[in-house]
């Protein structure tokens, strides 16, 4: 009978797990912010009104008394997006080179960037803002940095190593 070394358990999640669960936390509070506080004549407001949330939502939007920044209900939703985009990307791709991580990373920031660009120029219906830009592009660039950092801490411990 073949025995097998034992495992220890650990309660503990992955790393992995952290980030897809950290990824729901940071999409769903740029969902609730959309939401409560923008127009109900956007687009993804058709979404709850299919599901029968529209009372729901109306109900919590009236009775909101505290009136949040400018900066938090149009462009802060964007940043945590494309934040929850790029932590989803990293841990399906832990596995691959830091070039497929990087190039896979910033599809969504990219998309968000150019569309900004497009609505720049009425090639797409929607109002230009230079904070939008940022809120796209902030979290593509911190993961960067942080990918960058990963890639010199891995490169000086392959070199103690050797």
């Amino acid at each position: 009978m073949e025995t097998r070394p034992h495992q220890p358990v650990t309660l503990l999640p992955s790393e992995k797990a952290l980030q897809v669960w950290g990824a729901m936390v940071i999409l769903l509070t740029g969902g609730i912010i959309y939401l409560l506080s923008r127009p109900t004549t956007l687009i993804l407001f058709r979404v709850p009104h299919l599901l029968g949330w529209s009372n729901t939502i109306e109900r919590l939007r009236e009775s909101m008394s505290i009136s949040l920044p400018e900066w938090v209900v149009f462009n802060l939703p964007d940043a945590l997006w494309a934040g929850a985009y790029i932590m989803t990307i990293d841990s399906v791709t832990q596995k691959s080179s830091t070039q497929v991580r990087l190039v896979s990373a910033s599809i969504v920031p990219t998309i968000g960037v150019v569309s900004e660009f497009l609505q720049a120029f009425s090639l797409l219906p929607g109002t230009f803002d230079p904070l939008d830009l940022l809120s796209y592009a902030t979290p593509y660039i911190i993961y960067i940095l942080i990918t960058l950092r990963r890639v010199q801490s891995m490169t000086a411990i392959n070199k103690n190593i050797a």
